[in-house]
């Protein structure tokens, strides 16, 4: 996994972050315009840390009980 706070991870280390089971689930998500923001470099596709900790975070939903 990336070593530095916000080193841009590859599909397989964002997947692993986010607890999916497969790279492409996040693929899948690019194809469909949802999922976490993602940088295209080349043919290379990267995830930062802050990023996929911001789409967790949107993916929060609260309850009348937690609220």
């Amino acid at each position: 996994m990336a070593t530095m706070p916000n080193q841009p991870m590859d599909s397989y280390e964002a997947a692993a972050f986010l607890g999916l089971k497969s790279a492409g689930t996040l693929a899948n998500w690019r194809g469909q315009n949802r999922g976490p923001a993602y940088i295209r470099i080349g043919s290379n596709i990267r995830y930062l840390r802050s990023d996929l900790e911001a789409w967790i975070t949107a993916q929060r939903i609260t309850t009348t009980e937690s609220a």
